[in-house]
C-alpha cells in the first residue's frame, strides 16, 4: 500500500500583447510659440511686443485664440526679478496656457 503526497504550486504567467511590427505613423502637430521675454530690468515683451505687466494675461490669452497648438515660453534674464517673472507664470496659467515652459535668456 503506497501513499502519495504531491503539492501543487500555482504559477502565475503575465498575458503579453506583442506590439505590432508596422506601427502606425505619428500625426506631428506644429506648436506655435508665444514667447513672453522678461530683461534684466524687468521690462516684458509679449511676441516682441513690449508690454507692462498687467496686460501680459491679456496677450497670452489673445494669442492662445489665434494660435494652434499653443504653447507659452517665458524666456527672462538672469539677474530679471523673481517676482515679476512668477507673475508672468502666474498670469499664463491664468490665461489657460496648456504648457508654460521657462528658458533664460542667452544675453
Amino acid at each position: 500500500f503506497f501513499i502519495v503526497t504531491t503539492s501543487f504550486v500555482r504559477e502565475f504567467g503575465v498575458d503579453v500583447t506583442r506590439p505590432d511590427p508596422n506601427p502606425p505613423k505619428k500625426e506631428t502637430k506644429k506648436v506655435e510659440v508665444i514667447a513672453v521675454r522678461i530683461n534684466s530690468l524687468g521690462d516684458v515683451s509679449v511676441d516682441d511686443r513690449p508690454t507692462d505687466l498687467g496686460r501680459v494675461r491679456a496677450l497670452i490669452e489673445t494669442g492662445l485664440v489665434s494660435k494652434e497648438n499653443p504653447s507659452v515660453v517665458v524666456i527672462a534674464h538672469r539677474d530679471a526679478d523673481a517676482g515679476v517673472l512668477v507673475k508672468v507664470i502666474d498670469g499664463a496659467r491664468a490665461a489657460g496656457a496648456p504648457k508654460v515652459s521657462l528658458a533664460q535668456d542667452a544675453g
